[in-house]
């Protein structure tokens, strides 16, 4: 219902005049069936049936036109018809084609936009390649849906029209047509119901089968390192056969639901022909009219038939892509501030509480002070909650309790995007675009110069090493920068950050998958920065934080240390101590 309210919403106008199109087309292929009536008995050298009620129509056009009544004239007024329907046919379907585009490019800049300002806790969430294949592939046949709806309103115009038509000419045989449709469609119904249930099931089965070949594919290194493949290709096996018995169901339904067509409407022709033949009134122009108009009408209702077949398989996809894009807009991402970025004084996080679930506390009244222009430090087991204050200081998520502030003022109050162009990001997440290094380091910034992207590299220790590839900054480095070392890759990931000139720089765990050369290099970079930029490091690895400031060690989500590297070293009860001394 959702879905048809948003059409009908966005293309009422082209809906409506699809419709008048459609009855126009049958209006002039209609015209130019009566017509062929009075002009089968000229060329067959019949006398024409002056009291026929066709015969009488078309004589009363003429009348409106400029040129007399004739064999010839009445030729040429048929092919005129036939001219003026091919021109409303090519309108229909171009206008068609720009509804059921449109559909698709807005919907898809619509999911698009949604998901790239929904909630991080959201995303989070969603399954492997459910996003990506409701994008490409719901929304594609969303398109092929509205294309089966225009082909069942030109079918139905149609059919109005053809009917009406035959029921002009011979009420008693339109009315055993209609009631052979009916039954037809009658006993067609239940192979409706079970082609809907088929098609919501291969929705939900080609969403499992993506997630199930995105995962893999993502993991198979794992895979191949743990001599799995075998396993992985019959679990494989088992998802491409299930897809495949119903798929054969779909076609299977929808080939029942076509064939049973045409031989009932060869079926009837015969009858309406024995009718005809056995009153002894066969006038030759009537019979060859109702018999083509009989046989368009079944081609029609066989037309109706695959149009509801392909609405019903069509129409779980679009349903889904609607229900996303609605889920998506209660889940967009607040953004209520209006306050530009500025720092003066410090970061203060002032008794934080945070919960993924709501239960089970990440964080526990954590309270510590990030002063500007110092390098601070943060360390805790896994699972302690370091993570969860980077993800709190980028604003993915919301304290639960507590506040964060800025110079005194809450970070809420802050235009988010201008507040996350002011803080740099690194993780160990090294996401890198299958592109040049210079586009990974603007990465979509297309108005930063080539001297800012060269100056970034310079900070962040890269140039060195991008001098030596073979088109230098212009090197396509592969999906997800495989033709680079890790280290390299963390390296441009941070020179990415830095070209952005952020006043506050996160590294969460950014050296923890380095080796200790490239380590070493990432922190000399660091070093270079310490002056200019406010640093905030969350590290595994204790090295990374000897020379900050102020050290602050996190234990079950509750901040249980802090001061100096040199002070907590002091104290051989310390967590760093006893982690350092290992």
């Amino acid at each position: 219902m959702q879905l048809f309210k948003t059409l009908m919403s966005q293309y009422r106008y082209h809906m409506a005049l699809l419709i008048v199109l459609g009855f126009l087309s049958g209006v002039l292929e209609g015209l130019g069936i009566t017509a062929i009536i009075p002009l089968f008995s000229y060329l067959l050298g019949q006398d024409v049936p002056v009291g026929n009620k066709i015969v009488s129509t078309i004589v009363g056009l003429f009348d409106y036109l400029p040129i007399a009544y004739s064999p010839v004239s009445l030729l040429l007024f048929v092919i005129v018809l036939f001219i003026v329907r091919a021109l409303v046919m090519v309108a229909f379907f171009y206008l068609r084609s720009r509804v059921s585009s449109s559909y698709m490019v807005r919907t898809m800049n619509d999911l698009w936009n949604k998901v790239l300002h929904a909630k991080w806790g959201f995303l989070l969430h969603q399954r492997l390649g459910t996003i990506d294949v409701t994008i490409s592939r719901d929304v594609r046949n969303g398109q092929s849906l509205l294309e089966n709806i225009s082909q069942a309103v030109l079918v139905f115009t149609n059919l109005i029209i053809y009917i009406s038509l035959a029921v002009y000419i011979s009420p008693a045989i339109t009315l055993a047509t209609a009631v052979a449709g009916t039954l037809m469609l009658f006993v067609l119904r239940p192979i409706r119901k079970r082609i809907k249930k088929n098609s919501r099931a291969l929705s939900g089965m080609e969403k499992d089968m993506s997630h199930f070949l995105n995962e893999h594919t993502l993991g198979l290194k794992a895979v191949k390192s743990a001599a799995v493949e075998s396993a992985v290709y019959r679990a494989g096996l088992t998802w491409f056969d299930a897809f495949k018995q119903l798929l054969i169901k779909s076609v299977f339904f929808g080939a029942v639901s076509s064939a049973f067509t045409q031989p009932v409407a060869l079926i009837f022709m015969t009858i309406v022909f024995l009718f005809f033949y056995g009153k002894g009134t066969l006038e030759l122009g009537t019979f060859i009219a109702l018999i083509y108009l009989i046989q368009k009408i079944f081609a029609y209702v066989e037309s109706g038939q695959v149009a509801l077949h392909s609405i019903q398989d069509r129409l779980p996809y679009a349903e889904h892509a609607a229900e996303f894009a609605h889920t998506l807009a209660t889940e967009a991402e607040p953004d209520d501030g209006a306050r530009r970025f500025g720092f003066q004084r410090a970061i203060e996080f002032s008794h934080v509480g945070f919960s993924y679930t709501g239960e089970k506390k990440v964080l526990d009244d954590a309270s510590f002070s990030i002063v500007k222009g110092s390098l601070t430090g943060l360390i805790g087991p896994s699972g302690s909650g370091k993570t969860s204050i980077a993800d709190l200081l980028l604003r993915l998520f919301e304290p639960t309790s507590g506040i964060i502030s800025i110079d005194g003022e809450d970070i809420r109050s802050f235009d988010i995007s201008d507040w996350r162009r002011s803080i740099g990001y690194v993780s160990q997440d090294m996401f890198l675009l299958n592109d040049t290094v210079a586009a990974n380091i603007r990465f979509y910034n297309s108005e930063m110069s080539d001297e800012n992207v060269r100056e970034a590299a310079r900070f962040a220790n890269c140039t060195e090493f991008i001098e030596k590839l073979p088109q230098k900054f212009e090197t396509v480095i592969g999906e997800r920068g495989i033709m680079l070392s890790l280290g390299q890759r963390q390296r441009i990931i941070l020179a990415r950050v830095l070209a952005r000139k952020p006043e506050i720089l996160i590294l969460d765990e950014a050296t923890s998958a380095l080796d200790n050369e490239s380590e070493r290099l990432v922190q000399e970079a660091i070093e270079g920065l310490k002056q200019n930029i406010t640093i905030f490091i969350i590290a595994h690895r204790l090295s990374t934080v000897r020379g900050v400031d102020m050290l602050l060690v996190l234990q079950n989500g509750r901040l249980e240390e802090r001061g100096t590297p040199q002070e907590l070293l002091a104290n051989p009860d310390s967590y760093f101590s006893r982690m350092y001394k290992k």
